[in-house]
């Protein structure tokens, strides 16, 4: 029997906060839902506490993958597996306001939307921030807006113009995170969209899949879901010149997996200047959030004086690997000018609206 919503959670090593945020996913106010749990080889007992604690409740599906594949691979699992109409995804340790998926499938269905997209999150105020972060009362929760987007109450579409969604998508109007939208599985199904595999901008490369195939792409304004920001993978990078080689690695993964997807499409064959753009937005995003401030700690001198990021490239682009290699670092200089004057900011989106106009132009002058 089809459900209305599948909320699908990969999990690895999250025994310590995995089960609030499947009791937040429980606690929805829609009914008739189904929670999709798919540990990915934790090393820790993430998958004893799942079948301990929810493995007799009937809402909650436990999925254990053969062997560690990553979260792209662990979501897909969970799309494969899904009974649901719409398909909602979480992380492991964050939660969603009890309201949040009602309010979601009321719209998608009024709007008959293959995609519902709501425009923010909340994050705690306390500090520390507590395991359950859905025990917090409303007034310990700050609200933010993910993009830039028209202000007020009712829902809006994107563009039926592709040229024109496009656009507004490479203005930051259409956020990268799947964890606030609603996806109709069966335009999932119908236009083969699944994670790329790679670990960084796999989630961003999987919504404008979405947005570029959505004949109804509806945008709720409003903010449900809990992010738990301190605790995300920004704050638990480790600034190790290694930890560059994996960025820069997941970026070029990144990069190749848009490249593979645009050129399947007719539009983007015909369109090269697009593609380029697109290209361009997905590997700001690991500049902008990862590579520049971890370049920033270490210093550039002492991360090209280690020789890992020219054997990189070389691996990469053989003999093509010494420009490319020039141009990684002449754009480095010039985002980490950006990432430093930028000014103060409020959260990393903030952040990355003020820097990526001008980190745009500056790459058109180094590059184009």
């Amino acid at each position: 029997m089809e459900k209305k919503v599948s909320v699908i959670i990969p999990a690895y090593n999250a025994q310590k906060v995995v089960s609030y945020a499947i009791e937040s996913a429980l606690a929805q106010t829609l009914d008739d839902i189904e929670v999709i749990v798919v540990d990915d080889c934790s090393k820790d007992d993430t998958l004893a506490l799942l079948n301990e604690r929810f493995g007799d409740n009937d809402k909650v599906r436990i999925i254990s993958q053969p062997q560690n594949g990553g979260v792209s691979m662990a979501r897909n699992r969970g799309i494969q597996e899904a009974q649901g109409e719409y398909l909602a995804f979480m992380d492991s340790d964050d939660a969603m306001r009890p309201e949040m998926l009602e309010k979601m499938y009321a719209a998608a269905k009024e709007h008959d939307a293959d995609v519902l997209h709501t425009t923010g999150f909340l994050v705690s105020t306390k500090n520390p921030i507590p395991d359950d972060i859905s025990s917090l009362d409303p007034a310990d929760y700050k609200p933010m807006i993910l993009e830039k987007c028209e202000k007020g109450d009712e829902v809006s579409y994107a563009p039926q113009d592709i040229d024109e969604r496009l656009a507004q998508w490479n203005d930051h109007k259409y956020h990268w995170s799947v964890w606030n939208k609603l996806f109709r599985k069966s335009f999932i199904e119908e236009n083969e969209i699944r994670f790329d595999m790679c670990s960084m901008a796999e989630d961003m490369i999987f919504c404008f899949k979405a947005l570029f195939f959505a004949q109804t792409y509806a945008v709720l304004p409003g903010q449900w879901y809990v992010y738990r920001i301190s605790d995300g993978s920004l704050s638990r990078q480790k600034n190790t010149i290694q930890t560059v080689i994996k960025l820069t690695q997941n970026q070029i993964k990144a990069a190749e997996a848009v490249s593979r997807f645009m050129m399947s499409t007719d539009y983007f064959i015909q369109h090269p200047a697009e593609r380029i753009k697109v290209i361009q937005k997905v590997c700001n995003s690991v500049d902008l959030f990862y590579l520049v401030p971890t370049l920033s700690q270490l210093t550039q001198p002492a991360v090209r004086e280690s020789g890992a990021v020219s054997e990189l490239f070389k691996q990469e682009y053989g003999e093509k690997g010494a420009f490319v290699e020039y141009l990684y670092w002449r754009l480095h200089e010039l985002l980490e000018e950006q990432f430093s004057t930028a000014g103060p900011a409020s959260d990393f989106d903030e952040l990355f609206n003020k820097t990526e106009d001008a980190s745009k132009q500056k790459q058109n002058e180094t590059i184009g």
